[in-house]
């Protein structure tokens, strides 16, 4: 999984979003619930990290937001809507090179945050996790 995709993954799982937000079609998936779920479940995350994941997820997001153009941003939003998964919508705005370093950069920044958040148990599981989600894609 990229930086990229293990922070997104992350950041969209444990949070929860208010439907107005920007790119609703991912938050509203039955999927993303369920792997909140599972996230605060199987890393017995407590309510006080569940609200800082949510505040570094909150700043990542809104970087995210200001680097896409409002026409990219229409994109994402249709793409998410009609059940594209995260990495594929993604791709169909056709990033700049400058955006992807900065969505990298963001990403990184949150990845960072979090790992200050997550206890060093929570930090291993994380990460098989991340292993065994790689392992369930396929052309992965």
């Amino acid at each position: 999984m990229s930086l990229f995709a293990g922070a997104v993954a992350i950041a969209v799982s444990v949070s929860a979003i208010p439907a107005q937000a920007q790119f609703s079609g991912f938050e509203n998936n039955g999927q993303w619930q369920e792997r909140k779920q599972q996230l605060i479940e199987t890393l017995e995350l407590t309510e006080t990290q569940v609200s800082q994941i949510e505040a570094a997820r909150s700043e990542m997001r809104s970087q995210l937001e200001g680097t896409l153009t409002a026409e990219q941003r229409s994109t994402l939003e249709e793409a998410l809507q009609s059940g594209q998964a995260f990495r594929e919508a993604m791709q169909s705005v056709n990033l700049t090179d400058a955006q992807r370093q900065q969505i990298r950069t963001a990403a990184e920044g949150f990845r960072a945050e979090a790992q200050t958040i997550l206890t060093e148990e929570q930090r291993q599981q994380w990460r098989q996790l991340a292993q065994e989600r790689r392992g369930s894609r396929p052309n992965r």
